[in-house]
């Protein structure tokens, strides 16, 4: 029996071993699994820094191309000045050629270039500035308190200005819009510059 007793405490002592191995092992992984997580955790820091910088770089030259295309002076086409002008074109004037027939637009710059008077006997010129000044005023807003500054309306035939019409102070950048109206023979073209 004595035997056993001591076979019994040899278990146990190898037993309290085994329990202190085992929990020197524990701590052990967990001190390594500790370090695996630091390790990890720097790991995924730096690389979710990486990003915010890479993110930040994009950003930062994605705004230097956008002020660059928005400052740069020069002249650009305007589509919607364009469109004012083709829908223009169609207004019905206040300048009447007859009795009945009234101008257009279109019809009163062709007057306008063939220096022709209303049946009321104004100039088809004045009416036609009037006119414009109006239908300009009331498509668009111009001035310090706007987007737009200025604008320069011309109107040319064979190459060279027939009538023009201005507003506002200009500045280096612009945008254009050109239309052409068939009168015969003559090539007229109507151009609006909106300055901003």
């Amino acid at each position: 029996m004595k035997r056993f007793k001591s076979n019994s405490t040899r278990i146990q002592s190898s037993n309290h071993n085994l329990k202190l191995l085992h929990s020197k092992r524990s701590t052990r992984v967990l001190i390594l699994n500790n370090h695996e997580k630091i390790a990890k955790s720097k790991r995924s820091q730096e690389e979710m820094i990486g990003f915010v910088l890479i993110v930040v770089l994009v950003a930062v030259i994605g705004l230097v191309f956008f002020a660059i295309s928005i400052r740069k002076p020069g002249t650009t086409e305007d589509k919607e000045s364009e469109n004012f002008l083709y829908s223009s074109m169609l207004y019905t004037t206040s300048c009447y050629k007859s009795q009945e027939i009234v101008y257009s637009l279109q019809d009163l710059i062709k007057a306008c270039y063939n220096n022709e008077k209303c049946f009321d006997e104004r100039q088809s010129c004045n009416v036609l500035n009037e006119t414009l000044t109006e239908l300009i005023d009331k498509s668009f807003s111009f001035g310090n308190g706007s987007i737009r500054k200025a604008y320069l309306f011309k109107i040319y035939a064979q190459g060279n200005v027939f009538f023009s019409s201005a507003k506002g102070s200009p500045t280096k950048i612009s945008r254009l819009a050109n239309i052409p109206i068939y009168s015969g023979r003559e090539n007229i073209h109507v151009e609006m510059s909106v300055f901003y």
